[in-house]
């Protein structure tokens, strides 16, 4: 990533100088900035999802060994 910016410095400042390159670079980081906390939160955002289902899958399963065990005492009595 740091190489890619380095080169665009470079071919930047062959065209257009030095103060315009360092701007436009400095656009171009900052909006790759962004573009990674965007992703950052969407993928927690999903983290959170599954963790949220895995937790209501797991409580199922607990609750359906509770009415087994349960429906299981109550046959041998």
């Amino acid at each position: 990533m740091k190489g890619a910016v380095l080169g665009l410095v470079v071919i930047a400042t062959m065209f257009v100088g030095r103060s315009r390159a360092q701007s436009a670079v400095a656009l171009l980081a900052t909006a790759l900035s962004a573009a990674e906390v965007i992703a950052l939160i969407v993928s927690s955002a999903f983290l959170a999802y599954l963790t949220i289902h895995i937790a209501i899958l797991a409580l199922m399963g607990i609750a359906t060994a509770l009415l087994v065990i349960g429906k299981g005492k109550s046959a041998t009595r």
